[in-house]
């Protein structure tokens, strides 16, 4: 995603949370300048100052340009450790965003912990909907997040996406 947006010369922000080393447990912020610092502090990020795209990488991942130290979220232990700094870990505009804003997840396993708690915490006292795309989902697994404001899209994620392009368009 950074290349792509980094190719439409778009400027965007990184925040990647680091799940061991120096910065374990803290997100990595790498401003669209190139310049990055460790979010100590995640409460105290209250606005973005710019209109600079936003990319979250919750579970870590690979790294843009290979600037940040990698670190992904494998084991149930990394899931349920993230999933109980939640909402804290997350600096304070994008706990905003996510009351304010609803939520799709796209190719993304509902089963893990930190899921649920970024679910649970987004959902609390509001009436957005949310959705998440995933194929052939039990019903009553379709239920339990119906009570949690999630709504499941019983669909094809390559499918889903061809017909969501094909709207956008």
């Amino acid at each position: 995603m950074e290349e792509s947006f980094a190719r439409a010369e778009e400027p965007f922000h990184v925040f990647y949370y680091q799940s061991a080393g120096d910065d374990d447990g803290l997100f990595i912020h790498r401003r669209p300048d190139g310049t990055m610092s460790a979010l100590t502090r995640p409460g105290n990020l209250e606005q973005m100052r710019d209109s600079a795209h936003i990319i979250v990488k919750l579970n870590g991942g690979l790294a843009y340009k290979m600037d940040i130290p990698e670190s992904i979220l494998i084991g149930r232990g990394d899931f349920e450790r993230l999933a109980g700094k939640m909402p804290g870990v997350l600096p304070m505009f994008l706990r905003k965003a996510l009351r304010q804003r609803s939520l799709l997840f796209l190719g993304h396993g509902l089963s893990e912990p930190d899921v649920e708690a970024l679910v649970r915490f987004a959902g609390e006292n509001r009436k957005l909907e949310s959705w998440a795309v995933q194929l052939q989902v039990a019903p009553e697994v379709v239920q339990y997040w119906a009570s949690l404001g999630l709504q499941i899209v019983d669909a094809d994620l390559k499918d889903f996406m061809v017909n969501l392009i094909a709207e956008l368009i």
